[in-house]
Parts: structure tokens; C-alpha cells; sequence
């Protein structure tokens, strides 16, 4: 290097896989003169140090937003905690435990949405087709009240006709509300593609889609 004469440089770095970095701006350096001969400034060095730390705090931030931003489209926030339990008050540890109670049903939820459910009761493979509606008879709604009643959530009674191991073949009043209670749980695959906030009881496209899910089967 020559005293008197201005050099420029530009900075980029490596990952794990060998993958090169954006180049930070140009950064400039003179020889520092000496009685030992040309060598780089000091502050040319703290200038370099300073531009990597600065490249590594931006590579980290991108990386933590792109965590967050995946988090946010599968739909689960995973808490993270911030200093040692130690120092934590006992509201802050009340907090974070709801926290992770909260991901844990979410994760408990998307798994439950991505495994198939075997139902005692409904043939291997079977797919709902066609709307079913009050009155109507076939063997399709006592597959319809099988897979309602395997949720106490949708279930049709407790005892007697249409509860669990007496499912029938009737779309009766029974019928019509657990299908309304199946809608409104599942409202926003059901009810919400077509601008709907209660259930309306009639098991057509969407209602039907979502049944076929939980089977494992695809309505296409």
C-alpha cells in the first residue's frame, strides 16, 4: 500500500453454507505514514470492525423477522422467554405459562387438522357427497351422525335415538342442529367463504369439504 493514496473497500461475509452476503457501502482507508513505513490507520481498522458488527446485527434481525414472519402464516406464536426464571416476577411466570398453555392448543389444533381420523362406524375411504338436508333419509346421514356424535362438541344427544351406537338414518331436528353447531364450530372454513356467521343446518359444499377432511379424504 502507498501513503498518500486513498483505497476502497467493500465488505461481504459467509455463512455455514458458504453463501455470500450483500457487500456493505464503500469504505475508504489512506496509509497511515510511520517511521516503521506505510501501514492501515488504526481507526481504518475500527472502521472495518465496526461495518462487520454492524452486517452481523442486520443478518441477525432478518433472520429473527423471517422466524416471526413464518410463525405468523402457520398460525402459531411460540413464546419465548427473555430472561432467567430466577429473575422473573410471579405475574411474569403466570403469563408466560397461559403463553405456552395458549401454543400448545394451537399445536394440539393443527395436528388434529392434519391427521386423519378413524371413526368406528364409517367405512375405510368413504366420502360425503351430495347436500343433505332435514328430512331427507339415506345411510349417508347416519355416516353424518357417526362423525358428529365423535365430537362432544357437535354430539346429537346423550341418549336414545341419534346419540352415540344410536345413529339412524333420519336428517331430523336433532340432525339439523348438531350440523349447525359443526358449522359455527368450523365457521371459517364454513360459514365464512360465504359471508355467513351462524350455521344454517343444510350440509352443502363447504360443510361437506370440511367433513370429508376430518376423514382424510379430498372433496375434489
Amino acid at each position: 500500500m502507498t501513503n498518500g493514496t486513498t483505497y476502497y473497500y467493500k465488505i461481504t461475509a459467509l455463512n455455514s453454507d458458504d453463501e455470500e452476503s450483500a457487500a456493505t457501502s464503500a469504505v475508504s482507508a489512506a496509509p497511515a505514514a510511520s517511521s516503521g513505513g506505510g501501514g492501515v490507520s488504526i481507526s481504518f481498522i475500527q472502521q472495518m470492525q465496526e461495518q462487520e458488527q454492524e452486517q452481523e446485527q442486520e443478518e441477525e434481525q432478518e433472520e429473527e423477522q423471517t422466524q416471526e414472519e413464518e410463525q405468523e402464516q402457520e398460525g402459531l406464536q411460540i413464546p419465548t422467554i427473555d430472561k432467567p426464571l430466577a429473575e422473573m416476577t410471579v405475574e411474569e411466570l403466570l403469563t408466560k405459562i397461559q403463553e405456552f398453555q395458549q401454543a400448545i392448543t394451537q399445536l394440539q389444533q393443527m395436528i388434529s387438522e392434519l391427521v386423519p381420523v378413524d371413526i368406528s362406524g364409517i367405512p375405510a375411504g368413504y366420502k360425503f357427497e351430495g347436500v343433505l338436508e332435514m328430512g331427507a333419509k339415506s345411510e349417508a346421514i347416519k355416516y353424518l351422525q357417526i362423525l358428529l356424535n365423535s365430537d362432544e362438541d357437535t354430539r346429537l344427544a346423550e341418549t336414545g335415538p341419534g346419540s352415540p351406537g344410536n345413529e339412524t338414518t333420519y336428517f331430523g331436528p336433532l340432525t339439523k342442529q348438531a350440523v349447525i353447531r359443526f358449522q359455527e364450530k368450523y365457521g371459517e372454513d364454513i360459514l365464512s367463504p360465504w359471508g355467513l356467521s351462524k350455521g344454517t343446518g343444510k350440509v352443502a359444499q363447504t360443510t361437506r369439504a370440511k367433513l370429508n377432511e376430518i376423514l382424510g379424504i379430498d372433496s375434489n
